[in-house]
């Protein structure tokens, strides 16, 4: 008897699993329809978002606008001098030198706030210790044991402000040598003026500044 010849079966088993891609068929169940919390919730954020846009928005032009604004402090010194020519020049500073500088300083308002009304002016100065140093007064340990005192309205002279020019508009004129006198005779135990607070106040809201003072003597 004669039995046909096949070849054996062999089953081929992948080496690794088919890969699975994600489904991009929509559920047929309705999963393209958006939960009802989910979509309150949409409509209730949105709203707020729209508003905290408009405020960043707003305050970015605010800061931009105030970007644009000269620079420089609302309030300033104004002291004086005479050059080696003969005239006299006057600048912004924060330091009065009594042995080169004028005696009067000017009080100026600048950037634009001289239109706001002024209310008061309160002149105080600070003053310490006379502590001699090499035969001169150590104004630097007179100033760091100081303490401020309200100086009276008479050294401080109020004027009208004009058109604000480079300088500013000058309100007030103080006279330093009289309130480092003034000092010496009303302050016995703090005799040594080293320097000048001046406060503005402009529909209820101060601005203050400082000035050093160097004595002449």
């Amino acid at each position: 008897m004669v039995v046909p010849w096949r070849a054996p079966d062999f089953v081929h088993c992948p080496v690794r699993r088919p890969v699975r891609r994600p489904q991009l068929k929509r559920d047929p169940l309705g999963g393209d329809r958006i939960p009802t919390p989910v979509l309150n919730t949409v409509k209730t954020v949105r709203p707020h978002l729209w508003l905290c846009s408009t405020v960043v928005l707003a305050c970015s032009l605010a800061e931009a606008k105030r970007s644009d604004a000269p620079q420089g402090n609302r309030l300033a010194f104004l002291v004086s001098t005479i050059t080696p020519a003969g005239r006299d020049t006057t600048f912004r500073s924060d330091f009065w030198n009594g042995a080169v500088h004028l005696d009067t300083v000017s009080l100026s308002l600048v950037d634009g706030s001289s239109i706001l009304p002024i209310d008061s002016i309160v002149l105080q100065g600070r003053s310490g210790p006379l502590h001699m140093l090499d035969d001169l007064p150590s104004a630097s340990e007179a100033d760091s044991l100081g303490r401020y005192a309200r100086f009276p309205r008479s050294l401080l002279a109020r004027r009208t402000p004009k058109t604000t020019g480079p300088l500013g508009a000058v309100i007030a004129t103080i006279d330093v040598p009289a309130g480092i006198d003034w000092t010496r005779r009303n302050i016995p135990a703090m005799p040594y003026l080293t320097r000048l607070r001046v406060t503005v106040w402009q529909s209820g809201r101060p601005t203050q500044a400082e000035l050093g003072v160097a004595h002449p003597d």
